[in-house]
């Protein structure tokens, strides 16, 4: 069976994470998945190191006489590669994907994947695509099930919700690495190292993160805080600032990018996924479950599936988080390939046979 995921972005968001992970756990199963992105997309590359097949397309143009060049090599592609079905991660150039199922070829399934923030559009023509020209909706939360069914009115069944997994042959609890990293940064086996993952942005919320590490650090002297990110619209001063300000400045250590993020996972004793908005996928929440340490979330996006009330705090709530990660425990459900695979191949074997 071959199968086609069109994730038409130009960074590795977590919209591409998913479909590339999809991709290359499918292909592990021995299931013929390939990437097709749009010029110099990150995701490209990040398929070459996985061995997955990848191909470029003009899918975001805007100019008419490139947008029938795509759809003419589009058409070829598909033809010479006998494709069966085709999985849609964005919703540039879904709209070609609708009508070629109504003019085209209705036996290609179509799949649409939504992971973001965006709610689906309820005018006459996104129902129209959405119930007619779509066999499945892939959700990764929740809360984007709700908002398609509500939206445009769509039976329950043809919206189905499949978390991220990670690959546990990388993501995985390791005493070495472990071991490694806290020596890199002086941290002794008394120290708490709690640690947030992700770039520096509003949204991901390490300005309540740092209050409730202030109240903390109070409390334990022992703490240590771990800033794993780099700036987009926050600057390293700016981060600094914040910790600043909450007396945990000298306790504080950004590291940048790093290439080495299982081994990072490993050294820290809890993870904080802080955000105040989005987390419509989570990826990072995935992997440091997996890599068994104790985690802490906020109740937004797809986190309050995947964890239980006693490790969600309210996202806009200091006080909380500090309450809460005084009894930070494991979170028992790994959330991994086989299991995403799992999920997925039983939506697709029902697709099938229907």
């Amino acid at each position: 069976m071959n199968v086609l995921h069109i994730i038409n972005v130009r960074w590795f968001n977590a919209t591409a994470w998913y479909a590339l992970s999809l991709a290359d756990v499918s292909n592990k199963n021995g299931e013929n998945h390939s990437i097709l992105s749009i010029p110099n997309a990150p995701i490209l590359c990040e398929a070459e190191k996985r061995g997955i097949a990848n191909y470029t397309f003009d899918f975001n143009s805007s100019n008419p006489i490139k947008i029938i060049k795509t759809i003419i090599l589009f058409e070829r592609f598909i033809k010479r590669n006998d494709v069966d079905i085709i999985i849609a991660h964005r919703g540039e150039f879904f709209w070609y994907l609708c009508l070629r199922r109504l003019f085209v070829n209705k036996h290609n399934v179509l799949i649409r994947v939504r992971g973001d923030d965006r709610p689906p559009t309820s005018d006459f023509i996104s129902k129209y695509f959405y119930k007619k020209l779509t066999n499945i909706i892939i959700v990764t939360a929740s809360i984007i099930r709700k908002n398609f069914i509500e939206n445009l009115k769509l039976n329950s069944d043809k919206v189905v919700v499949i978390h991220g997994g990670v690959n546990r042959e990388i993501f995985y609890k390791d005493i070495d690495k472990r071991a490694t990293i806290r020596k890199e940064f002086g941290y002794t086996d008394d120290d708490c190292v709690v640690s947030v993952i992700g770039r520096f942005d509003p949204v991901k919320g390490h300005s309540i993160f740092f209050q409730a590490m202030d109240m903390l650090y109070k409390v334990n002297k022992n703490l240590k805080l771990l800033l794993v990110g780099f700036p987009e619209s926050i600057s390293n001063d700016e981060i600094m600032d914040m910790a600043r300000e909450n007396g945990v400045e000298k306790i504080t250590v950004i590291t940048g990018r790093r290439d080495d993020i299982p081994s990072i996972i490993n050294a820290i004793d809890i993870g904080v996924v802080s955000s105040i908005n989005s987390e419509k996928i989570a990826r990072v929440a995935f992997e440091i479950i997996a890599t068994e340490r104790r985690i802490m979330s906020s109740n937004i996006g797809v986190l309050p599936d995947i964890f239980p009330a006693s490790n969600i705090y309210q996202y806009d709530d200091p006080q909380d988080l500090f309450k809460k990660i005084l009894n930070c425990k494991k979170v028992d459900k790994i959330y991994s390939y086989e299991e995403f695979y799992r999920e997925y191949k039983e939506v697709v074997d029902k697709v099938l046979n229907l």
